[in-house]
């Protein structure tokens, strides 16, 4: 089984649970934050939405042109949902592999960093923090910084043996993602 073919098999697989759990977040609970600078439970249905929907743009014009939009009411949220994943579900039965390989990324993507201050951001997250990379990462390895600047416990950095900024996972041959999810996994069931 090849990733294209592992990411379809999870997509149909999870979708229905996403949609029962949205399904059961309470109306009048929308506007829940479990911490004041966290997204709203109606914000976070509809972010999930929204991604599904960038992903069809993806299929589609090989790129995503992300714009931000206010959540609709929570029904409204669920019901998108359920037509994105339909519609990338569609598009993904057509996509081919050489086609599935391919990553561009535009200048837009970058320009959305623009602003961010991630040390100062860090530094004011109350929350714990997890650093995973893989040891062939070609970006600057940062980790100790980041634990340096991590106000919120714990924080963690875990580097993973032979592995690319992108776990390897479009080589399935050379994939370390299961080892990112095993990691990723443990450390919220301590965490959490």
């Amino acid at each position: 089984m090849n990733t294209r073919e592992y990411f379809n098999q999870c997509f149909k697989a999870e979708v229905p649970k996403f949609v029962r759990v949205l399904k059961a977040v309470p109306k009048d609970q929308s506007a829940y934050r479990p911490h004041p600078r966290s997204m709203s439970a109606g914000d976070l249905v509809w972010l999930l939405a929204s991604e599904l929907h960038d992903a069809c743009e993806l299929v589609d014009h090989g790129q995503v042109s992300y714009v931000q939009k206010p959540a609709p009411e929570l029904a409204e949220s669920v019901s998108a949902y359920e037509k994105n994943a339909s519609a990338l579900k569609r598009r993904l039965a057509k996509v081919k592999d050489a086609g599935w390989k391919k990553i561009t990324t535009y200048r837009a993507f970058y320009e959305s960093f623009k602003g961010i201050d991630l040390d100062r951001s860090l530094g004011r997250y109350p929350g714990a923090f997890l650093a995973l990379r893989g040891s062939l990462d070609f970006l600057p390895n940062h980790d100790a910084e980041f634990m340096k600047v991590a106000k919120g416990q714990p924080a963690e950095a875990v580097l993973i043996a032979g592995a690319d900024h992108i776990f390897g996972v479009l080589d399935p041959a050379h994939s370390h993602a299961d080892r990112a999810i095993e990691v990723t996994t443990a450390w919220l069931r301590r965490t959490l």
